[in-house]
């Protein structure tokens, strides 16, 4: 008899015992799922804050930088409405600025005044004796719909506040920040106000802007969390009203991000499987028995088992894993010779993808060397020292490749540099120094989408930071600064120095070791330049 024709006849007696656990299981598989609920409105909500977070720190930059131009700081009413009114056309962020002055009556606009409404309502009124960049809550001024926030306009020298700018952040901006995002399950995102109005909300049809969401009422309160990065706290998730929401708090409670999702909605295909499987017990129940446990764990657990087993190796990235069942002609034995066979061919695959992704990283790094001509053949080498380094001081074997990878693309960012700042022959302006120092983020906007790079973005990213905190684009300090960007600052500097370049002769190697000392502490980690050190030792001892 065959498995097949096993299996069928152990599960007509199996029904029995099936129907005991069936219960048993549904109840924790929903569980289970709403654990999964839980996560994904947990880290959706957050990822919406985050965003948001970022608006409102566009919102601020622009309006700081705004409060600083002369025309709007000494209030030159002609001056300062042709600003703000080309501020409001050029860059879409605001729906409309008002200018007042410390007794909040307005001084300039970037519209006539008649169209200004929202700034006298009491949303805005309250906001104009900030001391800091506030945000306040939705305004209605007829043809003008957004968020009210507001900064301090200082005087010259920055002893005393002249007036508040008063600005509407425009509703396409709030919108853009939910629109298009998945809605597979039927979730809803929302941004709220104080007062729970929806500020912007996606499917557009889930919630009206301006009114109050139904699914949640933001006067439940939110939770205490910790504060993150000064923009949100930790998100609270709550079942009310048949739906699982998650919020967080965005400028200190100012701003609501909302994800939510009726649970008839999530839960769904669990409880039609479910009804369909009472249905299913039902027929089958009047050819129970009770020999099923013992069949099944021999005939079939066992061997599923391993192959489970196997698979979640597999997929946790052990592509050495095997079944270890015999091959013995059944279907299973058959399965379990194909799965092996193919985690072979997956394992050279992989090897396969990786050679290329190395062989396309390398022309990357000969594209940058030919395009930055002070730079030719620097790559390769600073990338083959750095693995050496990293090897020599214990880093593991599968982050090696990451090392390798960070060092070939480690100055990618310059891509974005023009050629006038990048080849010019003299010394920069402050201005083109700026523009330069910009390439770590580059580099990091370019990586951070492709997956397989971003173990690798500590090097493009951090390479410039200094041990003592002086360095960019982050001012990260002493161990703050990832080891591997460590590493590479230290054999790109020793490259650098030990090759010719057009406007300097290459440095003796004693005088870039004593360099490198030096800077010990400064610049660099002591212990990798020790390490370092230590390195080259060895390479001249072996040499000689």
């Amino acid at each position: 008899m065959t498995l097949s024709s096993r299996l069928v006849v152990v599960t007509l007696v199996a029904v029995v015992p099936v129907a005991l656990s069936l219960g048993y299981t549904y109840r924790r598989e929903r569980a289970r799922q709403l654990v999964l609920v839980e996560d994904r409105a947990r880290r959706s909500a957050e990822l919406l804050a985050a965003d948001t977070g970022r608006l409102l720190e566009d919102v601020r930059r622009e309006l700081v930088r705004l409060s600083l131009v002369g025309a709007v700081r000494d209030g030159e009413r002609e001056g300062c409405n042709q600003r703000l009114a080309r501020t409001v056309a050029d860059g879409q962020l605001f729906a409309g600025i008002l200018r007042v002055d410390r007794g909040g009556r307005p001084v300039c606009a970037s519209h006539p005044m008649a169209a200004m409404g929202w700034a006298r309502q009491p949303t805005s009124r309250a906001l104009a004796r900030t001391a800091r960049f506030s945000v306040g809550a939705l305004v209605d001024g007829g043809n003008t719909l957004g968020l009210a926030v507001a900064v301090p306009v200082p005087d010259a020298r920055y002893r005393a506040t002249l007036g508040t700018l008063l600005a509407a952040v425009h509703p396409d901006r709030l919108q853009g920040l939910v629109r298009g995002r998945p809605a597979v399950m039927g979730e809803t995102w929302a941004v709220l106000d104080p007062r729970g109005r929806v500020l912007a909300a996606w499917p557009e049809g889930n919630a009206v802007r301006g009114r109050p969401w139904a699914v949640w009422d933001w006067r439940d309160g939110t939770s205490d969390g910790v504060a993150l990065a000064g923009w949100t706290s930790a998100p609270a998730f709550r079942r009310t009203r048949g739906h699982a929401v998650a919020h967080v708090a965005v400028a200190d409670g100012a701003v609501v991000a909302v994800w939510a999702v009726s649970e008839d909605v999530a839960f769904a295909d669990l409880r039609a499987a479910a009804r369909n499987s009472w249905l299913a017990l039902g027929f089958a129940a009047v050819c129970a028995a009770a020999v099923v446990w013992a069949a099944s764990r021999w005939l079939v657990l066992r061997p599923v088992e391993a192959l489970v087993r196997a698979a979640e190796r597999v997929r946790s990235g052990d592509l050495g894993a095997r079944t270890g069942l015999a091959y013995d002609g059944t279907e299973l034995g058959s399965l379990a010779s194909a799965f092996d066979e193919m985690v072979d061919a997956l394992r050279e695959r992989e090897a396969e993808l990786a050679a290329a992704y190395d062989t396309t990283l390398e022309g990357w790094s000969r594209a940058l060397d030919l395009r930055d001509r002070e730079t030719r053949g620097h790559t390769l080498r600073v990338a083959a020292l750095a693995v050496e380094l990293a090897r020599a001081m214990g880093v593991p074997e599968d982050q090696v490749v990451h090392v390798r990878r960070g060092a070939l693309l480690h100055d990618i960012g310059k891509m974005a540099i023009p050629d006038e700042i990048l080849h010019k022959p003299g010394p920069l302006t402050p201005e083109e120094m700026a523009v330069m120092r910009r390439h770590p983020q580059y580099a990091y906007e370019l990586l951070w989408p492709i997956r397989y790079l971003r173990p690798a973005l500590d090097i493009p990213y951090c390479h410039h930071e200094r041990w003592d905190g002086s360095g960019y684009p982050r001012g990260l300090r002493g161990e703050e600064i990832p080891l591997a960007a460590r590493i590479f600052a230290v054999v790109d500097v020793w490259d650098a120095l030990s090759n010719p370049r057009p406007y300097r002769p290459a440095w003796p190697p004693d005088q870039v070791r004593a360099y490198l000392q030096e800077q010990a502490g400064r610049q660099f980690d002591p212990e990798v330049v020790a390490a370092f050190l230590r390195l080259l030792d060895g390479r001249e001892a072996a040499a000689g």
